[in-house]
This record gives C-alpha cells, structure tokens and sequence, in this order.
C-alpha cells in the first residue's frame, strides 16, 4: 500500500504488510514472548490489608455500615450495655498505668465492669463499603473482693471530719466494731473513738486515706450511767413521757436488726442529753446511740 508523504506533491511511500515485511523474523521478535495467566479469573469483593478509622456505630443513614462484635472471655456482648473506651492517666495523659483501651460493660446490677482489651480483627468489604469488626476481651481490671489489705502504717494518714490532722502525740490507728470502723486516739488522757470511713488508693504503691465521718467523740469517761432517780423520757405510745429511770420495772435492750443481744451486759447511759447502750462483751465496751419507747408505761424497750 502508498501512504501519502506530502499534500501538494503527490510524493507517496510504498509500505508493504505483507507477511514477509511484518513477520516476527523480519522483526527481529522470534525470542519475545509474553505469557497468560494460568487458571481461571474470578472477580474479588474484598480488599485485604489495613484499614485506618474505621467508625464503630455510624450514624444512621451513614454510607459507612459496621457490624460490631464484642467478646468478654468468648461470650458475646450486648451492644446496648457495652462500650469500647479508652482510659486516660490522673492527669490526662496515656502514660499512666490505666491508660489504654479497654471494653466496658455492666453486671446484673448496672454497675460497669472494665477488662483489658486483647485482641481486635476488622474486614472491609469494598463492593458493599461494609465493615465487621470483632473486639475481644478476657482480664478484668478490676475484681470483686469482700476484703483489702490495708497498706503499711507508713503509708496510712488520718484526718478528723473538717479535713485536720490529729494532734501530736493522738497516735491514730484504725479499729473496727460491728462492721464499722473508727479512728482510736489519745486525747487528754482518754481514748477517743470516731466513726470513720477509709478510702485505699493505689499508683503503683497502696496508701490509704482514713478519715473522721463527723464530730461525734466516744470515750468510756463521757457516757454517764443512768440513776434510778434520773428523769428520763420515753416515747409511750407515741407520747414523749417523762419519769424518774426506776419508774419502769425493767428494760428490754435489742441491737440493730431488733432482736435481743446474744451475750454480754447491757445497761442504758447518756451523754449530752442523748441516750445510749453500753454494750460490755469480752472486756470489749462498745456504745450504741438509742431509742426509748413503751406501749405499758411500765416496761421500755432500748433500741439502737
């Protein structure tokens, strides 16, 4: 064939395609191959590798769908109830020890449980832009105890109700009583019981923080035992009455829960105008604040 060299002088060029200008010999191609692939083609809808921010629960109508799956010690947790969350240090930073991931969910009684992330596996589907995403979970951070050791003495401060320390030479300690506990001190020659409350904290080292609940002071020398001819005042069906203490035959001491003391001494003493039991049992004197009421006029009944 004639290709055209020039517009105005007709000049042309003779090609010719035949087989023997255009075959892979006169090409100088006999050792060029290219090779196919082996085997069948099938299309592939997922994409394999590392996916970045993916959105645990988009919003609703997002274009982004997830399916969340989280595991606490390979049982299924209910979305609804269950959080992944991340835990900041005491002064906002990630380097503290309780910083980092975490799965948050809640017992039976709503209080929210914590256990330390493990594992995670996430799998984007391209063709339908779907993600699924497992959470896994099996230690938790904290543990259900009935008791805690207190830390050593070094470690343990106490303060009265208004935030104070003790007086030099108070020699606090931590006591206990009937599930309660007290602040035991020295003071002026008595010794001295508050109710309190403790709070353990832990950074690496326990310490402990025991604090007066309020400015109530129980010392054997400040209850006054009630006399026969003391003017003492029940509540007679309903009716506040006053009477001399050995106007009433007898009295009937019960604790707490209402039911008679199993042992021991009881016997009913004031302070500052407030009435209580004394309680002896074992050489242990313990005071409770009480109530007095009757329904004979004759016979009272002595109730914490």
């Amino acid at each position: 064939m004639n290709l055209q060299v020039g517009t105005q002088d007709g000049q042309q060029l003779a090609v010719d395609l035949g087989k023997t200008s255009f075959s892979s010999t006169a090409l100088g191609l006999e050792d060029f191959t290219i090779y196919g692939i082996e085997g069948e083609i099938t299309p592939r809808d997922t994409l394999r590798g590392r996916a970045h921010d993916i959105v645990l629960k988009p919003s609703e109508g997002a274009e982004v769908t997830t399916k969340l799956s989280m595991y606490v010690n390979g049982a299924l947790q209910d979305n609804a109830t269950t959080e992944y969350v991340r835990g900041l240090g005491a002064d906002g930073s990630r380097s503290d020890t309780f910083a980092g991931r975490y799965i948050q969910t809640q017992d039976s009684s709503g209080k929210l449980q914590y256990y330390y992330y493990s594992t995670e596996s996430a799998t984007l589907y391209t063709e339908t832009n779907h993600n699924d995403v497992t959470l896994s979970a099996n230690s938790p951070v904290f543990s259900e105890t009935s008791t805690i050791a207190l830390p050593t003495s070094s470690q343990q401060s106490f303060q009265l109700s208004d935030g104070t320390s003790f007086a030099p030479g108070a020699s606090p300690e931590l006591v206990s009583a009937d599930g309660l506990y007290y602040i035991k001190s020295q003071e002026e020659g008595f010794t001295v019981y508050r109710e309190a409350e403790v709070a353990v904290t832990s950074n690496g080292t326990n310490s402990s923080l025991t604090k007066a609940k309020d400015s109530t002071v129980y010392t054997h020398a400040i209850f006054l035992a009630v006399q026969p001819e003391d003017t003492i005042t029940v509540n007679v069906n309903g009716t506040p009455t006053s009477s001399t203490y050995d106007t009433y035959s007898s009295a009937n001491f019960t604790d707490s829960p209402g039911t008679a003391f199993r042992s021991g001494t009881q016997s009913l003493v004031s302070y500052n105008g407030d009435y209580y039991i004394q309680h002896t049992d074992g050489g242990t004197t313990q005071y409770f604040e009480a109530a007095l009421s009757s329904t004979d006029g004759t016979t009272f009944l002595c109730k914490p």
